[in-house]
């Protein structure tokens, strides 16, 4: 097939106006990073990770869910941060294995709500942690500590094909995720 120049002008102007909004996206995101990371600084405490990842939290989801495409960027980003500020500062101002759980839930259904593969990993890797899954690094090493192999084996196989199993019955947005989930 060949282009027609007037086809070729259409395409020119959505891919510049696709452009403009994507680094308005990613000037913002920024922006929003930068503040979150001042005010932590200044006021380092859980409640303020909580205070902040439940605003950017918020923002990321009522993006997400609004199915506004200009924005999508900048809803992702600010999911995911808010998130992990979210379930960080919770973890750390209510240090229990059943609040943690909790949090790898409310991940999980955040990932499913918002379709949201990124989330959907962070669900999986804060259970591999509620389950004793644990990393060090020290001068040009890395480690990994899993205490109890067969637990993790066992549960992670029936979450992969829970997931992989549900994802054949899921929409194509939410299959994805499921499918993201169970790898």
């Amino acid at each position: 097939g060949e282009l027609t120049p007037e086809e070729a002008e259409r395409l020119k102007k959505l891919a510049a106006r696709d452009t403009g909004a994507l680094g308005a996206n990613i000037l913002i995101g920024f922006g929003i990073v930068v503040v979150a990371v001042g005010v932590a600084a200044i006021v380092p405490s859980p409640v303020t990770a909580i205070v902040l990842g439940a605003l950017l939290f918020a923002l990321g989801m009522a993006i997400a869910l609004s199915g506004e495409r200009n924005w999508a960027v900048l809803g992702q980003m600010s999911l995911v941060l808010g998130a992990l500020a979210l379930a960080g500062g919770i973890v750390a101002q209510w240090d229990s294995l059943y609040v943690a759980y909790a949090v790898v839930a409310g991940l999980a259904v955040s990932a499913a709500l918002a379709r949201s593969g990124l989330l959907a990993s962070i669900a999986v890797l804060a259970l591999a942690s509620c389950i004793g899954a644990e990393t060090d690094y020290t001068h040009a090493r890395y480690a990994l500590s899993i205490p109890e192999p067969a637990i993790s084996v066992g549960v992670f196989s029936v979450l992969a094909l829970a997931l992989y199993v549900v994802s054949k019955r899921l929409p194509p947005d939410h299959e994805r995720v499921a499918i993201i989930g169970s790898r």
